[in-house]
């Protein structure tokens, strides 16, 4: 299986240490909703394990900033819908294409909050989100719940346990944040009783 999430991981490290380095965090923030494939959660957990009188603020402006780049690819996915349905259609993509929008049909928002929470790609459900005009308020609360509950997360554990114990996680991070989504969806059919 391809590594999702230690690849990003050394690069971001890499970044922290530097006087620019919150505005690196909300810029990649931002982008990573849309297009590039650098997780901030790299970025954001060694900055708040050595700045953990910042770690909350961090949190919450890389929530905000990763929520403005969903709208983008929100926005973006519903200007190219027509694009991406004849696409689909050429590709022999269209059962890829229902069961998605399947997907959004049943769950909603939650499959924003999942996706945001998770260490599947954002920026694929933000566009897939606007290309199904999934309702805009739904969208923004779900992608601030789940966006806001994995980087809150990830700023408190960071505050609380500091760089060594990041460390001592890289090699299970991959790993770690799998096991995160699978509980987080085992929750939500819990909840709705399936």
């Amino acid at each position: 299986m391809k590594k999702l999430i230690a690849p990003a991981y050394q690069a971001c490290l890499n970044w922290f240490g530097s006087p620019n380095s919150e505005k690196y965090l909300f810029i990649i923030t931002f982008l990573e909703s849309i297009i590039i494939p650098i997780i901030p959660d790299f970025l954001l957990a060694p900055m708040c394990a050595c700045r953990p009188n910042r770690a909350m603020y961090l949190a919450a402006m890389t929530t905000i900033f990763s929520t403005l780049g969903g709208l983008a690819g929100y926005l973006l996915g519903s200007l190219t819908h027509d694009l991406v349905l004849q696409l689909t259609a050429e590709q022999a993509w269209w059962s890829d294409y229902r069961q998605a929008k399947a997907l959004f049909d049943q769950w909603g928002g939650w499959v924003i909050v999942v996706a945001g929470f998770s260490p599947i790609p954002y920026k694929i459900f933000t566009l897939a989100a606007g290309a199904f005009a999934q309702p805009l308020g739904v969208f923004v609360v779900a992608s601030l719940l789940g966006r806001g509950a994995r980087f809150f997360l990830v700023a408190w554990l960071a505050k609380r346990w500091g760089l060594v114990t990041l460390e001592r996680l890289r090699p299970w991070i991959e790993r770690f944040g799998w096991v995160l989504a699978l509980l987080l969806v085992v929750a939500i059919l819990f909840f709705y009783g399936l």
